[in-house]
C-alpha cells in the first residue's frame, strides 16, 4: 500500500492549499500522513526525508521509499492520483 506524507508548516502561504488536498485523498479513502514541521513529529520526519521546501508531499512504497515527491508546491491532484496508480 502506498501512504501520501504531506508536510507543512504555519507560515507557510501555500500549505493550506496542501493540507486540503490531503483531506480530499483521505476523503477517498487513500492512506495520508500529514506532518506539521513546528511539532517534534514533524521535525523528525523532515530530517528522516531531507525535507527542505514547505509544502512537501511524498509518496512512499510499502518499504518506505520515496517513489514521487513535490517540494514546494502543490501538485494537482489528479497527478498525485496517477502517480498512486
Amino acid at each position: 500500500m502506498k501512504i501520501v506524507k504531506v508536510s507543512v508548516e504555519s507560515e507557510c502561504p501555500k500549505c493550506p492549499t496542501a493540507k486540503e488536498l490531503g483531506k480530499r485523498l483521505q476523503n477517498k479513502e487513500l492512506s495520508v500522513q500529514c506532518f506539521d514541521l513546528g511539532t517534534a513529529e514533524g521535525l523528525s520526519e523532515t530530517v528522516m526525508n531531507q525535507i527542505m521546501a514547505t509544502p512537501s508531499i511524498l509518496i512512499e512504497d510499502e518499504s518506505e521509499r520515496v517513489i514521487r515527491n513535490w517540494r514546494g508546491m502543490v501538485p494537482p491532484e489528479t497527478e498525485v492520483l496517477n502517480a498512486l496508480g
